[in-house]
């Protein structure tokens, strides 16, 4: 592959220029015919110890191989894919052989596309026989509208100003004292300024942004809080007209979310959760996770009809969203692996949305108080 042509986006632009320079360089994909998965932040290692891809690899492997490829899904790889701010990519490749020929099976197919991310962000400048293009974004549309995937550091101002000293940091000091990625930030509020940025540059340009980067699945811009709020009155409409078998999967469930929102009271997600402005919340903003949870993965599922969030977990290891109520488990054969569906909406509904709710001003930092919304890690 031929050495890419590349400067990072500067972090000095304002939040809806940064965005416009992102998606000037994109690569476009039509929706039409096309199905979609996005998953985010691999963090592919050598397979050692302190490699965090290595807990789900194996599920990884079974759900795009048992599952997307055979339907025919397009694949997109939305940054942080491969872990090369601690390992070098020879060893990366090596171990993760069986992987890569998936991919290749995929891109061989036309249905592989790969984004830059701040810990693979070296394969703008090497190694020369890396064997897929890397793109900043990602811009997949049809005559409604259009969505623009993107990794989302971008808007990390500290990761863009000091991508080199990040690099030697991760390498040679995090890397040998085993210090590891997470799934979701110890620091919520690092995480929540990226995401905010993200939100109002979106919402600016009235655009649908697909990110990774902060590790915590998003949908329609939502905070934790009030999605549990939206759960629980969904749940409590369902029960009289549930059977009694799903009567008592309900309650539970009710008392699980009780418990959850009682414990965010207590903490600084409830206390920045105010999510409404008088205009209202723009639906801009989606985050497909990541894959090194631990106790299974999610992913974003895009066709020309609808755009759903999805758990993949190992039935063997979790029992969380067997009993799910109005989501369908879909077990994969084969396999331990199962999949619900956490959220779905209709993409006309969502494009539509925000066509007519924006542009709008950018929000100034003092009446922008917004979460998101965790989900499982």
């Amino acid at each position: 592959m031929a050495q890419l042509q590349y400067s990072p986006v500067s972090p000095l632009l304002q939040n809806p220029a940064i965005l416009q320079e992102v998606k000037d360089r994109c690569v476009e994909i039509p929706m039409q015919g096309n199905r979609f998965v996005i998953f985010s932040d691999l963090h592919m290692g050598n397979g050692g110890s302190r490699d965090d891809f290595r807990r789900n690899a194996e599920a990884v492997y079974d759900v795009l191989s048992r599952h997307y490829y055979r339907k025919d899904y397009h694949l997109i790889l939305n940054g942080d894919i491969e872990e090369l701010q601690k390992f070098q990519w020879e060893q990366i490749r090596d171990r993760w052989s069986g992987h890569y020929r998936l991919f290749d099976a995929f891109f061989e197919e036309g249905r592989l596309s790969k984004t830059l991310g701040n810990h693979d962000l070296i394969l703008s400048e090497s190694p020369g026989d890396y064997p897929y293009p890397v793109h900043e974004s990602i811009h997949i549309h049809n005559d409604r509208g259009s969505v623009l995937v993107y990794h989302g550091h971008q808007f990390s101002s500290l990761i863009m100003r000091f991508q080199k000293l990040v690099h030697y940091t991760l390498k040679y000091l995090a890397y040998p004292l085993g210090i590891m990625n997470y799934s979701k930030s110890p620091t919520s509020r690092k995480k929540l300024k990226t995401e905010t940025r993200a939100y109002e540059a979106s919402s600016s340009l009235g655009l649908i942004s697909v990110i990774g980067h902060t590790h915590r699945p998003l949908f329609e811009s939502l905070s934790k809080s009030d999605s549990l709020k939206y759960r629980l009155d969904f749940l409590i409409r369902a029960y009289r007209q549930s059977s009694i078998h799903e009567q008592k999967n309900i309650e539970k469930e009710i008392k699980n979310l009780q418990k959850e929102l009682h414990l965010l009271v207590h903490t600084n997600d409830m206390q920045i959760s105010e999510l409404y402005s008088a205009e209202g919340l723009i639906p801009c903003l989606f985050n497909s996770g990541c894959t090194i949870g631990k106790r299974g993965f999610t992913a974003l599922e895009l066709d020309q009809d609808s755009i759903s969030l999805v758990y993949w977990y190992d039935r063997s290891r979790s029992g969380q969203y067997i009993n799910y109520y109005g989501s369908d488990r879909m077990d994969l054969e084969g396999s331990n692996m199962a999949k619900v569906v956490l959220n779905t909406e209709k993409l006309s509904y969502i494009q539509d949305k925000v066509r007519f709710m924006a542009p709008r001003p950018s929000l100034s930092g003092k009446d922008t108080h917004v979460s998101f919304q965790l989900l499982p890690d």
